[in-house]
């Protein structure tokens, strides 16, 4: 079997997130499959009700040869919409439980969601049962961090990671005795 191709990040990036049920413990292939399947979907369908639509995520990057193309940028399409630009970030999952779904913000996608949060430009789009053409879903939800999705939204993540430099700063080391 083929390997799925890996959408092409900025470098000293992490790993890009994508919506994945908390019921199914995926593999890095089976995640990167249900990304890819969720970009692909989510480009049909924007291109059905927009006329002026660009992808520009890790996946265009690799599937179009664009090397404007990253996952830096927080979210996937750009879509020209009246005398504004709105900007998409895809979810994918291969659950179609619509009931509770979960997805997680990589750094580029919160930093966007919270640079665009005053407004409706930047938007998520939830693909459910991906891998299923039969049962495929198109959910337009709003930025979580916009007046109309806080309370839609509900943060279950483990925490935020800092990084810092111990030997920068004001701190003292605590003295041995």
């Amino acid at each position: 079997m083929a390997s799925v191709p890996q959408p092409r990040r900025a470098p000293h990036t992490r790993t890009p997130r994508i919506v994945i049920s908390r019921k199914a413990q995926l593999s890095e292939e089976q995640k990167a499959a249900i990304g890819l399947v969720g970009e692909v979907s989510a480009r049909a369908w924007l291109e059905r009700r927009y006329s002026d639509v660009h992808w520009i995520s890790g996946y265009a990057a690799v599937l179009n040869e664009d090397a404007a193309a990253s996952d830096s940028h927080g979210y996937d399409f750009e879509v020209a919409y009246r005398s504004t630009t709105r900007l998409y970030e895809v979810k994918a999952t291969s659950e179609s439980d619509t009931e509770r779904m979960e997805f997680e913000l990589g750094v580029s996608e919160e930093r966007a969601a919270r640079e665009y949060a005053r407004g409706t430009r930047y938007r998520i789009l939830l693909i459910t049962s991906a891998l299923d053409p039969e049962r495929r879903q198109v959910l337009e939800l709003p930025n979580p961090f916009a007046a109309a999705g806080r309370d839609r939204f509900r943060v279950v993540g483990r925490g935020l990671r800092y990084q810092f430099s111990p030997t920068h700063g004001a701190s003292r080391p605590i003295s041995k005795k």
